[in-house]
């Protein structure tokens, strides 16, 4: 990826962004219609961080879009608040945030 040049590497990335929480499985009981999703493959946050700190890549994360239809913008915004602790936390200033991917397409929650 260094060799590459890539300078962004954005997370968790794809469609698929509107279905995942981040935080463990508390989140589940707090967002109950992401549950349906709870075993969807992804890398975790830790090896995300290792990997944007191993090639030099700024991290561009993409916030759960469907977090904020279906249980609210304050809900949601405290949400990826906490989030973006857990980064700083982890040594990490996210600077780039993306608002969910391809939205209001049939192929993704809650529209599909």
């Amino acid at each position: 990826m260094s060799d590459a040049g890539l300078s962004f590497l954005r997370w968790p990335g794809g469609s698929v962004a509107n279905k995942y929480l981040w935080g463990g499985d508390e989140d589940y009981s707090r967002f109950p219609y992401f549950e349906q999703w709870r075993n969807l493959s992804m890398t975790n946050m830790s090896s995300f961080v290792r990997l944007c700190s191993e090639t030099g890549a700024a991290p561009l994360i993409q916030l759960n879009a469907a977090l904020a239809l279906v249980n609210g913008s304050e809900a949601a915004a405290n949400y990826f608040v906490e989030q973006h602790r857990a980064f700083l936390d982890m040594g990490v200033k996210v600077i780039y945030y993306e608002f969910g991917n391809e939205n209001y397409g049939s192929w993704g929650p809650p529209y599909g």
